[in-house]
């Protein structure tokens, strides 16, 4: 043992140990793509989040999917959540939905931390994002997050945006109906 501290010892004196530990970024791999349409930000977030798991189905397919309307954009969430699971085979994706601001916060990192270290990105519905407001809401991607502080995020509004670094408080202080889909 007390070889081992001497060895720490002289790591931190060449520089080598800083004592503070780096950050971890952690993201899943994805294809950007721009949504295709003004009201098609829910088939765009789902391409997103399906090229994550090897999946390229086309925004028009998935549009159609999910009963997109010129109107009204996406009628329901779960739409979105039949469409991701559908075109991946499997049933893993579910909406989750939170009482308080606090729980959706606590339990949103909770699933972002599990989806991408097994390889699968999280759709959030917002009403802001990244500074810009989205009164009828608008969906994005999350698809990687950074320790405990940042998400990053793909949103198919805006080809800058491919991939942002948000901090965590930003993006559920905007999250819609305290609901999203992981």
């Amino acid at each position: 043992m007390r070889i081992i501290a001497v060895i720490v010892a002289l790591a931190a004196a060449m520089g080598l140990v800083t004592g503070t530990a780096a950050a971890v970024d952690k993201s899943v791999p994805f294809q950007y793509q721009q949504q295709e349409t003004g009201y098609w930000c829910a088939a765009a977030s789902a391409r997103i989040a399906l090229t994550a798991k090897g999946k390229y189905v086309p925004q028009a397919t998935l549009a159609s999917y999910m009963g997109i309307r010129p109107d009204i954009g996406l009628p329901n969430i779960n739409n979105l959540k039949n469409a991701l699971n559908h075109y991946t085979g499997v049933g893993y994706y579910q909406v989750k939905q939170w009482g308080s601001d606090a729980e959706l916060r606590t339990r949103l990192l909770a699933d972002v931390k599990f989806n991408v270290d097994r390889g699968w990105a999280t759709v959030i519905n917002v009403t802001r994002l990244g500074g810009r407001s989205y009164p009828g809401g608008h969906y994005a991607v999350i698809v990687g997050y950074r320790d405990s502080t940042h998400y990053a995020i793909s949103d198919p509004a805006y080809p800058q945006h491919q991939r942002i670094w948000l901090t965590v408080s930003d993006v559920t202080s905007g999250i819609k109906l305290r609901r999203y889909v992981a």
